[in-house]
């Protein structure tokens, strides 16, 4: 089977940058693989999550849904840090939807340094439901050897909770400022 559809949900800036924090997120590889996706006749969407240097779970998923996506086992949702704990929750809360991969591009699900942040605590702090192992035909991790140790831990509580394969490149740290993600095409494209 193929992919025809793929949602990319960036992370969320510890910033607020002149207004517009998420922009941060469009500078980098984000749309390269947007665009690398439509010459593959595969259908993209990057829509950016409201007031995202605040994460806030409920107000995300509101925006979420309301844009009208088509979930089927052609589909890939990608989620970049916090944008992986999005789906991850997301996909939790909808049982009733089954998706060709998942894939979470350096996943953060760490509050050791947010402990003072109401946003932050709230919206990591959830307990992941192993029936998304379930939800999904593909599961895939990118990491980097030199993620932060907090990213690390990360990605390892979702890996034992709901499995999949973990693919690590060098050099990427936490996949911030990277203009071009060659291996996530690769990964988005291959017939599962």
């Amino acid at each position: 089977m193929n992919i025809k559809n793929c949602i990319i949900i960036h992370g969320c800036p510890n910033f607020r940058e002149t207004g517009k924090a998420v922009d941060v997120y469009y500078r980098q590889w984000i749309p390269w693989t947007k665009k690398e996706l439509v010459k593959n006749h595969i259908d993209a969407y990057t829509p950016k999550l409201p007031i995202a240097w605040k994460p806030d779970y409920k107000r995300f998923r509101k925006k979420f849904d309301l844009q009208g996506y088509t979930f089927n086992r052609q589909t890939a949702l990608v989620g970049h840090s916090c944008g992986a704990t999005f789906l991850v929750r997301w996909l939790g809360d909808n049982p009733q939807i089954h998706i060709g991969k998942l894939i979470l591009v350096a996943p953060w699900k760490s509050i050791k340094d947010d402990m003072n942040d109401p946003y932050r605590k709230a919206y990591y702090g959830f307990k992941i439901n192993g029936n998304v192992r379930n939800q999904a035909d593909s599961i895939v991790y990118f990491t980097s050897d030199n993620e932060e140790l907090a990213g690390k831990d990360s990605l390892a509580e979702f890996h034992k909770v709901i499995g999949g394969k973990i693919i690590t490149l060098d050099g990427r740290g936490h996949y911030v400022g990277i203009p071009k993600l060659p291996e996530l095409i690769s990964e988005i494209v291959a017939p599962y």
